[in-house]
């Protein structure tokens, strides 16, 4: 009711899965109340189990929880953060042509199979630009009709995908950097391999037997 449907399946899965969790410690702790005898060992492995899956189970909730409560500090700041977002989508859009323009001269430089690690980055990196928009969009529609929880909810959509193109920025400039000096490190290699080489032809052969007779 608060934040609408579309934020309730993380909060779901992560319940499902401490159900799951809960489940198998439950049923480890019933196969050792069993009538069935157990070593001293199989108890404290079992004990510890237990203990693991129920931290775990915990976790699960707490890192939902943390998630809630990020919301409902985002509530009361959506409007702003929104129109920060809006503003920061004309540098993003720089930043996404400046990195086409980076896998353009690497590709030029040092062909498409140098580049594998960064398929479909420029692709990515538009759709969730595309995304930013639709959420911000999205959250200004929520604002309007006072539904400052589900504004909240697309502006955190909104920074995330904000984040994850700032990841793929990140990730083309290190190949910038990365591939550059990978190549001149092979042709250095290469070089000393054919320097050995040279040297090793020039490096008389022993004489055999036969001939310092």
């Amino acid at each position: 009711a608060e934040f609408g449907a579309d934020a309730l399946p993380p909060f779901k899965e992560a319940l499902a899965t401490a159900q799951a969790l809960i489940e198998d410690a439950f049923e480890r702790r019933r196969e050792l109340d069993d009538e069935i005898a157990d070593s001293r060992t199989k108890r404290r492995t079992f004990a510890e189990k237990i203990l693991e899956l129920c931290a775990q189970a915990d976790a699960t909730l707490d890192a939902q929880e943390q998630s809630f409560d990020e919301l409902r500090d985002l509530q009361t700041r959506a409007p702003e953060l929104r129109e920060k977002l809006l503003s920061a989508r004309g540098a993003t859009a720089e930043q996404i042509v400046r990195i086409e323009k980076v896998l353009s001269e690497l590709t030029t430089a040092y062909g498409p199979t140098a580049l594998l690690s960064a398929q479909g980055t420029l692709a990515q990196a538009r759709d969730l630009d595309a995304l930013t928009l639709i959420s911000l969009t999205n959250a200004e529609t929520a604002l309007r009709s006072g539904a400052l929880g589900r504004a909240a909810v697309q502006v955190r959509a909104a920074q995330q995908a904000q984040d994850q193109i700032a990841t793929l920025v990140a990730s083309v400039d290190n190949l910038a950097v990365t591939v550059p000096a990978l190549v001149e490190r092979l042709k250095a290699e290469q070089l000393d391999a054919e320097a050995d080489i040279v040297a090793a032809r020039a490096i008389p052969a022993p004489e055999s037997a036969d001939a310092s007779l």
